[in-house]
């Protein structure tokens, strides 16, 4: 399964150290399957 993440990046470990606490949907790392 391909699954974009809004970067041209390839990130093949997420480090939510780098994460915002106060976005919208909290801190994570979101993916979607939508191109």
């Amino acid at each position: 399964m391909i699954l974009y993440h809004g970067s041209s990046l390839e990130i093949p470990a997420p480090d939510l150290t780098h994460s915002r606490p106060n976005v919208d949907f909290g801190r994570g790392f979101y993916i979607t399957p939508l191109y």
